[in-house]
Parts: C-alpha cells; sequence; structure tokens
C-alpha cells in the first residue's frame, strides 16, 4: 500500500501495517525496512538498526514511465 504523503508518523500515534514497507528513523539515523507482526510480537525487519524506532513513512510511489 502506497500512500502520498511523505510526513513522518509517530510510532506513538500509529503503526503501519502488517508487513509493510517503510522508512524508519531514531531522529538520527533513516532506514528503509519492513514492519511484520508476529505471534511473538512485532519486528521492524532488521539487524542494523542501533536506535529506538521514534517515527516512520510509507515508501514514496516509483517514478512512473
Amino acid at each position: 500500500m502506497y500512500m502520498n504523503s511523505m510526513e513522518w508518523i509517530s510510532v506513538k500515534d500509529r503503526l503501519p501495517s502488517d508487513e509493510q514497507d517503510v522508512i524508519v528513523t531514531d531522529g538520527k539515523n533513516v532506514l528503509q525496512t519492513f514492519y511484520a507482526i508476529y505471534d511473538s510480537g512485532i519486528s521492524w525487519g532488521t539487524s542494523r538498526w542501533v536506535g529506538e524506532i521514534t517515527h516512520w513513512m510509507p515508501l514514496p510511489e516509483p517514478p512512473q514511465s
């Protein structure tokens, strides 16, 4: 699901949809990853992250050829 909005969304306000590709930040670093819900909890789908994810945004629409 792609959205046109390119504004950061606080994880306190709303979380992404299950298995959604997103861009995340800890306020310092920015990384593309995915969000998933599992029986054991949630995952941001990255082992490279070092900070606490505070905000996210959907990926932008791909360019039109």
